[in-house]
């Protein structure tokens, strides 16, 4: 035997065929290589072309004196693991031949059958060997715990290295570092410590670089970076720094751990540990400090690291500038996310599906669609595939715009393309759904997934419940709870804290109470979010000691209270007039450093407002502005409704005038306070009159006034004129309907003042329907008189298209030389007619010269 095993036996491989074995002597070939060289091609002959092999195999056998390495050549030269299995359990138990299985054809086969992922058949070989009072070699052990661990099945590979640790063996270092990668990807990590810890003792395969590179990865995994720091610092103390030390792989993988925490600084001091060190940064270095920052919100700092990166010699790649587009994206500055784009592309970068995912995704949280359907053709022509996250943001997007057939023909092209929608999908279409107030729809596709074996998740379930509450259907809210905790999901912080915000809408603080205090009990900490929640609702009802007492919890629970908070108080104290008490809350608020914004400033004009205070509400409107901060229609209004109830008329007209100018749109409260103050205008007092007589919207209203127009129909017409010069027609048609509806039909100064706007939009068609069709004739004079006064102050006094048309229609005709004439006598009028006002209400009999007196009684004649 020994003579045997002496023998060399190598695989040879011809160019033309498939491997074959050949058995190549030494110098000194023995008889018995030849004799062996010859039984092993015949078995496998035999075995290969017979169908009943046994009996033949058996003859040709049973007078040879057998070995296990007889056996295992012939397993190795048929190339067929099953055909070899049938072999090696036949030869095993077969009378007339003389051989019987050893430790080595048994492990021999263990790998075989490992290397093939035959568990089952390796486990009985295992198990025959157990009973035979044999194990395997260290080579098949560490073959059974490679092939484990690759194939996922983490359990057996454990118990195999636990096995060989009792009998004394040492796995192979490759098999260990298998299973630990297979630990670490399964996040087992307690696991994953104990086998490192064992590795660590052995002499023979001590763990490597690879295994250490594992176990750091795994421990930043779990956010354990600082201990995965350390036992890089005790591994590279002991064998010295060398290529651990200056691995940048370890170090990247720091630094990703420490961005992951949003740690960044830490990971900016291993960055600056592995200069020191000798590492040399490579892009993925840099881009995992990028990404870092973007995640942080620290756009500023990624660019001035993306700037580093080309100064360094390198080129950034897809991931450094798509974490820079998702920064932005997410911050609402998709301008700025165009503009790293076609950085990206000038450096020779091509986007990817990620890229554009992040764009598309921008777009859809600012409403954007055709933006965003635009980059979903882009990514088409560019023969890329968009994925799943594609097609769901999309979705997203529409939903929340109500755009249901948009949002069904993607779900259709989400499908076509081979993406089965999943629960973000549905996730996305429900909270779209829920978002623009579709709740019976968001429903039925809860019920759509279900039929097709998808469990609403937390996430769709809180968007359910979001919906509801927003709606005021609490008991339906309560409904879903409930069916949540049936199907075993649990309710999250999120669940709890939208319950309790839709029981303080609706002023119901007892139930709220009773949730938030439930939820303290069971561990479940309500967050910023949770406190914000009781906060608003304390302050809804004007218990604001309670709701200064939940702030001082918030503050006990290491929890910072926001802008939301800051809000939310100075809101409260305003609407009880206690407006010093919110200006000393708006103080504290900038000593912290959270910054006031347009809600913030919007509820303390509201409180100086209703105070009557309107010189510090003023104050505080130019403050805001001077903050960069931009009035929204509730400031406004809230302005407007101030100055009416003050009684300064010309203030609340200037005032709406400007947020037109501004580009705000006025809602119905606005247009409903303006008309309610100014039909009390019977009550100007004398300084509102002059002032109206320098100002512009103020005198057209005033005119109407005198001219016995009702108080209430100026006060359309005043609106009217001031939507229609600043551009905003469409505004001043729908409001045009709104007056008619209210009993007050359209007269001569609102055609006047439609025809500007028309003309200012060259609306050719809508102009000469008014002059043929709606204005009559009585009105064409009224018309002109208003067409004049508009151009006098809103058109530098030159006349306009308007009135121009007007002028030329018969009844009006004055001559194209006499229009400045009238313009003239207009304003000479306006102020004779002020004037009069002024002298007998005041006495003030001499405000106007005497020439101007003439010039406008002549004008009248």
């Amino acid at each position: 035997m020994n003579r045997f095993i002496a023998a060399i036996f190598t695989i040879k491989r011809n160019a033309s065929s498939s491997p074959k074995l050949c058995i190549t002597r030494n110098d000194r070939v023995t008889e018995e290589a030849d004799r062996v060289y010859s039984m092993v091609k015949d078995a496998c002959e035999i075995m290969k072309t017979q169908t009943q092999w046994q009996e033949l195999l058996k003859m040709r056998l049973s007078s040879e004196l057998i070995t296990y390495v007889h056996v295992i050549l012939i397993i190795k030269r048929l190339q067929d693991v099953k055909l070899g299995l049938l072999f090696f359990n036949w030869v095993g138990g077969q009378e007339g031949i003389n051989f019987k299985h050893h430790p080595h054809s048994y492990s021999a086969m263990l790998k075989i059958l490992a290397g093939s992922k035959m568990f089952d058949e390796a486990e009985l070989i295992f198990e025959n060997m157990r009973v035979q009072g044999s194990s395997p070699t260290e080579g098949a052990l560490s073959e059974l715990i490679s092939a484990y661990s690759e194939a996922g099945v983490i359990n057996r590979g454990c118990d195999l290295f636990v096995y060989a640790k009792s009998q004394g063996l040492s796995p192979s270092l490759f098999s260990c570092n298998r299973l630990l990668d297979a630990l670490v990807k399964c996040r087992r990590m307690d696991v994953a410590e104990k086998v490192y810890t064992e590795m660590a003792k052995s002499e023979k395969n001590c763990p490597d670089e690879y295994s250490m590179g594992i176990i750091i990865r795994g421990l930043c995994r779990e956010g354990r970076v600082c201990e995965a720091r350390v036992l890089m610092q005790k591994v590279c103390g002991r064998i010295g720094y060398g290529l651990i030390g200056s691995n940048v792989v370890f170090y990247n993988t720091l630094m990703d751990g420490y961005c992951k925490k949003g740690e960044v600084w830490r990971a900016f001091v291993v960055f600056g540990e592995m200069i020191k060190k000798g590492g040399s940064p490579n892009v993925t270095t840099y881009g995992t400090l990028v990404n870092g920052l973007c995640k942080e919100g620290n756009l500023d700092e990624a660019g001035r690291l993306l700037i580093e990166i080309v100064q360094a010699g390198l080129r950034p790649n897809e991931f450094v500038f798509n974490a820079v587009i998702d920064g932005y994206c997410k911050q609402g500055n998709v301008f700025e996310a165009g503009k790293v784009l076609d950085k990206m592309v000038d450096m020779g970068c091509v986007p990817d599906v990620v890229t554009y995912n992040s764009l598309i995704s921008g777009f859809c949280e600012d409403g954007k669609m055709e933006q965003s359907q635009k980059l979903l053709d882009e990514i088409l022509q560019r023969g890329l595939v968009p994925s799943k996250i594609t097609y769901t943001s999309l979705i997203h997007g529409h939903c929340k715009q109500g755009n249901m057939p948009k949002a069904t023909i993607l779900l259709i092209g989400m499908l076509e393309k081979g993406h089965r929608p999943d629960l973000i999908t549905y996730g996305a279409l429900i909270h779209g759904l829920c978002v623009s107030g579709k709740i019976r729809e968001a429903f039925s596709i809860r019920d759509k997934m279900v039929v097709k074996g998808l469990e609403p998740d937390t996430t769709a379930y809180n968007a359910l419940i979001s919906g509801l509450c927003k709606k005021g259907l609490l008991a339906d809210a309560k409904k879903v709870m409930i069916e949540m905790l049936e199907k075993g999901c649990l309710p999250d912080d999120c669940t709890y804290v939208t319950v309790i915000d839709g029981y303080c809408r609706e002023g119901k603080l007892t139930e709220a109470i009773k949730i938030f205090n439930f939820m303290l009990e069971k561990g479940i900490e309500p967050g910023i979010v949770g406190y914000n929640a009781m906060v608003k609702g304390y302050c809804k009802l004007g218990m604001m000691a309670h709701a200064c007492s939940c702030v001082v919890q918030m503050l006990k629970k290491c929890l910072v209270p926001n802008e939301f908070t800051f809000t939310t108080l100075i809101d409260g104290y305003c609407k009880q007039r206690n407006t010093s008490k919110a200006m000393k809350l708006l103080n504290e608020m900038e000593k912290r450093e959270c910054n006031p914004d347009v809600v913030t400033y919007s509820a303390l004009i509201n409180g100086y407002c209703k105070e009557g205070k309107m010189q510090e509400a003023w104050a505080l409107f130019q403050d805001m502005q001077e903050r960069g901060l931009v009035p929204n229609e509730f400031t406004y209004s809230t302005l407007i409704h101030g100055y009416c109830k003050d009684g300064s008329i010309v203030g609340a007209i200037e005032l709406f005038d400007a947020m037109l100018q501004n580009g705000c749109i006025p809602n119905e409260v606005t247009y409903n306070i303006l008309i309610t103050g100014l039909c009390k205008a019977s009550n100007m007092q004398s300084k509102c009159i002059e002032q109206s007589l320098q100002t512009k919207l103020p005198a057209i209203f005033y005119k109407m006034l005198c001219d016995d127009w009702a108080y209430k129909s100026a006060a359309y017409n005043t609106i009217i004129v001031s939507l229609c010069v600043r551009k905003k027609l469409q505004l001043a048609l729908k409001f045009k309907d709104k007056m008619s509806s209210e009993g007050f039909p359209p007269d001569g100064v609102t055609y006047a003042a439609l025809l500007h706007g028309l003309c200012q939009e060259d609306k050719v068609n809508d102009v000469n329907k008014i002059l043929s069709e709606e204005l009559q004739k009585d009105m064409l004079y009224v018309a002109l008189r208003y067409s004049i006064l508009i151009d006098q102050y809103f058109g530098q006094g030159k006349a306009s298209k308007a009135t121009l048309l007007l002028n030329r229609k018969p009844g009006t005709e004055c001559g194209q030389s006499n229009i400045i004439n009238v313009h003239e006598r207009e304003a000479s009028k306006v102020r004779l007619i002020l004037n009069r006002k002024l002298g007998t209400e005041c006495g003030h009999s001499n405000i106007f010269t005497v020439h101007e007196k003439e010039a406008a009684a002549a004008g009248m004649e």
